[in-house]
């Protein structure tokens, strides 16, 4: 009998049915800024005030299209990966609020997924699954100027981008990427 553990993540992942493995109640990622975190569970965004004085409180609660799993706020923009192969970057207000009704999508329908987002050096990096890496350029107030796809091989899960470097999480291996990359 051969037994192998596939994890929620890297087993299965072209299936119709994938998507649905994130609808866990579990927070998927958080980017904190100042005295609130902004978070994904696969569903939904949460807006939370870390300053309360008794302990994190929910100011808001708002239901995503498809399944979010990461995010990065750059600039005026949340940018959230969704597995169903979309980055969607919302508009942030004054107050903190989302904008939800008319959202920058990305990399719609470029590969299978995307899974995960990260920003540095003007730009965002996402994961998308086999379809290889995003790179987009953003502009002073995040909004994108540019972006395209670098097809390199293997299923990329996560992301992490600094001022020179690239890191790529993938099912079975971990690969660091220096510039160029087409950067943003």
């Amino acid at each position: 009998m051969d037994i192998r553990v596939v994890d929620e993540v890297c087993g299965g992942s072209s299936g119709e049915d994938y998507p649905q493995r994130f609808e866990t109640p579990m927070f998927r990622d958080v980017f904190v800024e100042g005295d609130v975190a902004w978070l994904v569970d696969g569903s939904h965004l949460w807006r939370v005030a870390l300053d309360a004085p008794d302990g994190p409180t929910r100011e808001a609660l708002v239901r995503l299209d498809g399944h979010p799993v990461a995010l990065h706020r750059a600039g005026d923009y949340l940018w959230v990966a969704s597995v169903e192969a979309a980055l969607r970057g919302y508009r942030v207000g004054a107050d903190r609020s989302v904008e939800t009704d008319d959202p920058v999508v990305l990399f719609d329908g470029m590969g299978p997924r995307v899974m995960d987002v990260d920003g540095a050096g003007g730009g965002l990096y996402a994961a998308l699954g086999s379809a290889g890496l995003g790179i987009v350029a953003l502009d002073e107030s995040g909004a994108p100027a540019g972006s395209h796809r670098l097809p390199v091989p293997g299923f990329h899960v996560g992301v992490h981008a600094t001022k020179d470097r690239v890191f790529s999480a993938k099912c079975d291996a971990a690969q660091v990427y220096e510039p160029p990359l087409g950067t943003p």
